[in-house]
């Protein structure tokens, strides 16, 4: 990477560096002497970051996805960049557009949106009608190429594709189930189903009160893995449709007990479909015992509470966090009227 940064006439550079995922997918539980090299990896990315922001002359995005109920972040030094401010609720789908702006290649068509401070101009790419999937490899073509020594594709282009949908999917869930839904139904197209796949689309069933259709998923989970925790979530959310607190109750019980936050966050809302709140506050809480700023469960905790104190309090904990939170600032102005909107955080 140094060799490269300091090149001539150098424009833009993109790094990946995937180190810390390999450490924590293997090792986060390790024995000793194992056990600290998770804490080592992060530190010499850190090292590696500080290197590679004395090295640039322009701008430079360092984005950190979350990781097991973590929050990400996302970085941003150089020109345009304003120094000390933050940005709330900052996702992966905000990166693409900002970097393109940035180069003045801005796309109003993609996903996300653009994260304050980019000096930017929007405008749009041209005109696309039909974009097409790149064309799977010619045999020969990888024939020559191992002839040559060199290691052919291992994954087919239809797997790709796959990873491509699901992960773009999850990064849509929260904002547009439905949405979500649809490229996880895409997915399925190009190859067998998958519990993540299928998880997606019980979502969007449950929000859409589709029981009939969430009975099916739950079914199609269960084929694939009998046991798996989306099976009972997804069965657990078709029964509180159904208005059927008996059988979704043990359902949700085993949830509670093995799931992480988003299911939690799944299984309060079928808690409340059941006007079960006590139990829906009790799986806000522990959602925020792991997330102290999880939006989703401040607002459940703030809608479900009957002291007016600890809704404002809780509310304005959200503000807080994205202090443009329409929702909240809407139910604060109803509680106690309005307050001055402070400025929205640039790093996030």
């Amino acid at each position: 990477t140094r060799e490269v940064m300091q090149a001539p006439g150098l424009q833009a550079l993109f790094v990946r560096y995937d180190f810390l995922i390999r450490a924590r997918d293997m090792l986060t539980h390790a024995a000793p002497p194992f056990d600290q090299v998770v804490d080592g990896a992060w530190t010499l990315l850190d090292a590696t970051i500080a290197e590679i922001a004395d090295l640039a002359a322009g701008t430079m995005v360092v984005v950190s996805p979350g990781y097991r109920g973590k929050q990400g972040a996302v970085i941003a030094c150089g020109p345009g960049i304003p120094e000390g401010r933050q940005l709330a609720r900052a996702t992966t789908l905000d990166v693409a557009p900002t970097v393109y702006a940035h180069f003045g290649m801005g796309d109003p068509r993609l996903p996300g949106r653009l994260l304050a401070g980019s000096q930017g101009r929007l405008r749009p790419l041209p005109n696309e009608a039909k974009r097409t999937a790149p064309p799977e490899p010619n045999a020969a073509d990888l024939a020559r190429v191992e002839a040559a020594g060199l290691v052919a594709p291992t994954v087919p282009f239809a797997e790709h594709r796959i990873r491509h949908l699901l992960v773009e999917a999850q990064m849509l869930l929260a904002r547009d189930p439905h949405r979500a839904a649809a490229l996880a139904r895409e997915a399925e197209t190009l190859g067998a189903p998958t519990v993540t796949s299928l998880g997606m689309q019980a979502v969007s069933h449950f929000a859409r009160e589709e029981a009939d259709a969430l009975l099916a998923v739950a079914r199609k989970i269960t084929a694939i893995d009998p046991r798996h925790l989306w099976g009972d979530l997804t069965l657990a959310a078709y029964h509180a449709l159904r208005g059927e607190a008996a059988a979704a109750a043990p359902l949700l019980l085993r949830v509670e007990r093995e799931g992480g936050p988003d299911e939690r966050m799944r299984a309060a809302a079928a808690y409340m479909m059941l006007d079960d709140v006590v139990a829906a506050r009790r799986m806000f809480s522990a959602v925020l015992e792991s997330m102290p700023e999880n939006v989703g469960a401040l607002l459940g905790l703030a809608s479900t509470s009957e002291v007016q104190s600890e809704t404002v309090e809780l509310l304005r904990q959200v503000i807080r966090i994205d202090p443009g939170h329409a929702q909240a600032r809407q139910a604060l102005d109803t509680l106690v009227g309005p307050i001055e909107m402070s400025p929205r955080r640039t790093v996030g």
